[in-house]
């Protein structure tokens, strides 16, 4: 017989699954256009529920861009620290950044399109994300010319390119 949840369980449960509506109804509407009156709505909790889980609306934005951020930067460090030639990496980079917007579209979408929305330390955390991120990208492409495999001149013109193509 499976253990029962803990309430810390059931709390993480819950407030991924408000993340993941959040997620859409920002997609859909944006996120300055969306009221927390709507979330309420669609989450089905009150306003101070609402907040037991999210603590603002500001939080909630930061938690949808940190969802992204979790999956991105561990397995694109994966891919920079293992041993493949940097054609293979660059591959791998590819499929993980795909795969992501695949999996998680209306979070990429918010990821891409509502980061002006964060302020102060969460605006801060996901600058310093995106750059982590970014970096791993551009030590690939070094890689590559370094052994021989691609020529760039320009990594951080390269870099706004290969994710420009791919986004």
């Amino acid at each position: 017989m499976a253990a029962k949840p803990t309430r810390e369980e059931r709390r993480d449960e819950r407030t991924t699954e408000i993340v993941d509506i959040a997620a859409r109804l920002f997609a859909e509407h944006g996120y300055a256009e969306t009221g927390v009156s709507e979330l309420c709505d669609a989450v089905g909790l009150g306003r101070g529920a609402l907040y037991h889980y999210i603590e603002s609306k500001d939080r909630l934005l930061g938690r949808i861009h940190q969802r992204v951020t979790e999956i991105l930067i561990p397995h694109g460090q994966a891919i920079v620290d293992g041993p493949g030639s940097a054609p293979d990496e660059l591959r791998a980079f590819g499929e993980l950044t795909i795969g992501t917007i695949a999996a998680y579209p209306d979070h990429v979408w918010v990821f891409m399109h509502e980061r002006k929305g964060l302020s102060g330390e969460l605006r801060e955390q996901l600058r310093v994300q995106r750059h982590a991120f970014e970096s791993q990208l551009a030590s690939i492409l070094e890689h590559g010319v370094h052994e021989g495999s691609f020529a760039v001149d320009d990594t951080r013109l390269a870099v706004l390119a290969w994710f420009g193509m791919h986004n």
